[in-house]
């Protein structure tokens, strides 16, 4: 059968409440749709999915689909809470289809909270999932929530923004994700902005190419990040293509990272030696983006190969971006300014970082002006700049 439940457009429809039970083995467990398309117009609102647990449901476990947040008909005020969804999307997607265990798509103010999205996808040939996926939507939030376990054959997304508008994402943890492609943690796709994360962790994302556990892609911006941690994210591939990275933002601005951690970002196998493989922070082509308190440490590349290389803080290419009082401790390099010209060039701000422990270099592209070093703790009386950027000492990896 194709849906264990369907709310389907037609007339307008409200105040519908599903509750306590067990939906299984159906292509989608529940279907609510506003998208119609013709002559309907009206929207879906006010429908509450509370203590449901959905399994083995192989294309979605929920799936919300609205036309988008600025249609007539769209989904509004939805609540979805303490629901139990897994082992869903496990199918191998049709052309233009994506599998995905919670869908929200043209969604108005749609809340998830307190709910276990758990051991959905597949390692079958050509599954790519997002687990949870917020589309075309506006101040949507995801609260509580876990997403452990999930897997894909191909590439993965763990929570997928693409074109949200002022959502929210708190308190929220996602560990041992996986897939054989590429994978993306928390990602903002598609003009996604204003979007807001607390207290938001990405624990042990593998896959064999690329993986980032945040992404943040072209005219993603005015995005906030308060206290979000990528940990052990970790690109397991052999080849050129296997780089991790923590927080990789790219082509946007006004992007900010409050109290943020990047640690143990590797990847042990690459043999890319072109730049570095493994990153903790990295703006590229950002403009106005802010790293405040942040910190970086123990990110690697293949050890065994020291021509490969790791960063905790990088900024490349980029205009009147800000990092102040962060940090970065066990990486090849600590942090780089790319083109060099550190704190003299005008377009970007630097102050009162430290790099300590670094393996290779605590600061590359910076002026000298604009940093000092310390042989070790003991010796930081020698630096008297109150503004400046400082380096501690160098270790062995």
């Amino acid at each position: 059968a194709l849906f264990g439940i369907q709310i389907v457009p037609g007339v307008p429809q409200s105040d519908v409440s599903i509750s306590n039970g067990l939906i299984q083995n159906f292509n989608v467990g529940i279907s609510v749709s506003a998208a119609g398309g013709g002559t309907i117009t009206q929207p879906v609102e006010r429908v509450s999915i509370s203590g449901v647990t959905i399994t083995q449901c192989s294309i979605r476990g929920i799936d919300f689909v609205g036309n988008s947040f600025a249609a007539a008909n769209a989904i509004n005020q939805g609540i979805i809470q303490n629901c139990v969804i897994n082992r869903c999307a496990t199918a191998t997607p049709l052309a233009g289809q994506v599998v995905s265990p919670l869908s929200l798509q043209g969604c108005i103010d749609v809340v998830t909270q307190n709910c276990t999205i758990n051991l959905n996808g597949s390692g079958a040939t050509g599954n790519n999932t997002q687990v949870v996926r917020i589309v075309n939507s506006l101040k949507c939030s995801l609260i509580n929530c876990q997403m452990n376990d999930n897997a894909a054959f191909n590439n993965l997304r763990v929570v997928n923004l693409s074109g949200a508008i002022a959502s929210t994402l708190q308190d929220c943890v996602a560990k041992n994700n996986s897939c054989l492609g590429d994978a993306r943690g928390y990602s903002l796709e598609n003009t996604a902005t204003g979007n807001e994360f607390y207290n938001v962790t990405m624990l042990a994302l593998t896959a064999t190419g690329i993986v980032d556990a945040f992404f943040t892609t072209t005219n993603c911006d005015r995005n906030l990040f308060i206290n979000a941690r990528a940990v052990g994210t970790t690109a397991t591939g052999a080849g050129l293509a296997a780089l991790a990275t923590g927080f990789n933002f790219i082509n946007n601005r006004f992007n900010s990272c409050i109290d943020c951690i990047a640690e143990g970002t590797t990847a042990p196998n690459t043999t890319f030696v072109a730049n570095f493989a493994s990153f903790g922070f990295d703006l590229n082509v950002t403009g106005s983006d802010t790293l405040l308190r942040c910190s970086s440490s123990d990110n690697t590349a293949n050890l065994a190969n020291p021509a490969t290389l790791s960063v905790g803080i990088l900024v490349r290419n980029g205009t009147n971006n800000d990092v102040q009082d962060s940090y970065a401790t066990r990486n090849t390099v600590g942090i780089r300014l790319d083109p060099d010209g550190g704190i003299t060039t005008p377009t970007n701000n630097f102050l009162r970082n430290r790099s300590v422990g670094n393996f290779v270099t605590q600061y590359e592209g910076f002026a000298a002006t604009s940093r000092g070093t310390a042989a070790t703790i003991n010796n930081l009386n020698a630096i008297t700049f109150p503004w400046t950027n400082i380096g501690v000492g160098l270790q062995t990896p």
